[in-house]
């Protein structure tokens, strides 16, 4: 069954899903900033896209003691294509090197930048589901909305800029980079 979308009644945008369980609710946190009732200014600093997924990377990691995950489309009911697996696009596939590096670059406005250094691929959902399935392949997995992983996607790609020319990929995988929040970006 597909999860139910959920989207601000002002803007439209859709900040997380009612999951299949409907008990709970997965929020989207780089989609959403909350504001206290007595303090209407909008904080200085939020997680993006990528400081989340990052978050998520390491929390999986922590729980499971798996550096291996496999990024899926969520299903939802707004989206009929979703319900068929990832429509034909590949899945991302990431494997955390090292969850706490610092780097900088001139391309970097903000250096010095804390981040994990991951290697990722694109797989098929063919291929995702047998490392979902195999008992052996210590793969988990993530879902998030398929505009998120294409974004993701997008930034590890520019973060590859980033890494040293030689360093750039590793067998199959690429390298790249996701940024750490420390609550001081804007």
């Amino acid at each position: 069954m597909a999860s139910i979308p959920l989207h601000c009644t002002s803007c439209k945008t859709q900040l997380g899903v009612q999951n299949n369980d409907i008990s709970s609710v997965s929020i989207f946190k780089w989609q959403v900033i909350v504001q206290q009732q007595q303090n209407r200014n909008i904080p200085e600093s939020y997680p993006n896209l990528a400081q989340c997924v990052r978050a998520m990377l390491i929390a999986t990691m922590a729980r499971s003691g798996c550096s291996k995950t496999v990024l899926l489309p969520t299903k939802t009911l707004d989206d009929p294509k979703s319900t068929n697996g990832s429509h034909g696009l590949d899945i991302l596939n990431i494997w955390v090197f090292n969850p706490n590096i610092t780097y900088s670059s001139t391309e970097a406005p903000a250096s010095p930048i804390g981040a994990a250094k991951v290697f990722y691929r694109t797989v098929s959902q063919q291929e995702a589901d047998k490392m979902a399935d195999s008992m052996v392949s210590g793969v988990e997995d993530i879902y998030l909305p398929s505009e998120a992983i294409t974004t993701i996607a997008g930034l590890l790609q520019q973060s590859n800029n980033f890494v040293p020319a030689g360093d750039r990929m590793f067998q199959k995988w690429s390298v790249g980079l996701l940024e750490k929040w420390n609550g001081e970006q804007g």
